[in-house]
C-alpha cells in the first residue's frame, strides 16, 4: 500500500478561507486609499457613509 502525499479538502477550504479574507480585506483598503485620493469618483458616492452633523 503506498502513501498519497498532497492536501486534505479541509486543509484546502481553510486555505481558500484565509485567501478570500485577505483579498477582501485589501481590496478595502485600496477603496480607501482611491476615496481619499478622489472623493467624487462612483465608487466612492455609493458607499459613502452619511456624517453625523
Amino acid at each position: 500500500m503506498t502513501k498519497h502525499s498532497g492536501f486534505t479538502i479541509i486543509q484546502l477550504m481553510v486555505v481558500l478561507l484565509i485567501a478570500g479574507l485577505a483579498g477582501s480585506f485589501l481590496i478595502n483598503a485600496i477603496i480607501e486609499k482611491r476615496c481619499e485620493s478622489d472623493p467624487s469618483s462612483t465608487l466612492c458616492t455609493k458607499n459613502a457613509k452619511p456624517s453625523a452633523s
